[in-house]
């Protein structure tokens, strides 16, 4: 399906291609281009890091082996058969 473009620039974006970004009034899209191909992808703020609901999951380890010993407890094995990588 085509769109036309108006005289200031602006093409209105379907209520479908809305719906199933997320998009509501007011929200900014990026126009990211590769290879000659423009896509359309809700802009995200310098704060709006998608990892960042993931700070403070795990907890802070001091060495390689609490890393280790934290995975193998996880995985229910015994730290000391798991392999040294």
């Amino acid at each position: 399906m085509s769109y036309s473009v108006s005289s200031k620039g602006q093409v209105t974006l379907p209520i479908e291609i809305r719906k199933r970004l997320g998009l509501k009034a007011g929200d900014k899209v990026d126009f990211p281009v590769k290879d000659g191909t423009v896509t359309v992808v809700p802009a995200r703020s310098g704060d709006d890091n998608p990892f960042k609901a993931w700070i403070g999951m795990y907890p802070a380890f001091k060495s390689i082996e609490e890393i280790n010993a934290y995975y193998s407890d996880i995985r229910g094995r015994d730290p000391r058969e798991e392999e040294n990588w």
